[in-house]
């Protein structure tokens, strides 16, 4: 995996609030420098981003919660009654 320094970062730093924000970028960056390799963790089979959950998500509210004919007390649904 390729460094994250300062020289690898080709911006111009125009401004003190660029330059803080390149720089925390750029820790960020380092800090987290020995994450899993996407690459190879797509290669071994993992599943990689938020796909699932937003499936699953959608399974729920929208196929669930607002399937035709359906109804709820305002109690069980979460909203106030009043």
């Amino acid at each position: 995996m390729p460094s994250c320094t300062s020289r690898s970062l080709p911006i111009r730093r125009s401004s003190p609030k660029a330059s803080k924000l390149i720089a925390k970028t750029a820790a960020h960056l380092k800090k987290h420098a020995e994450r899993p390799d996407h690459d190879t963790a797509k290669l071994g089979g993992y599943h990689i981003g938020s796909g699932a959950i937003e499936s699953a998500n959608k399974l729920i509210s929208h196929v669930r919660l607002k399937r035709p004919g359906a109804w709820w007390y305002p109690g069980n649904a979460g909203v106030s009654g009043e």
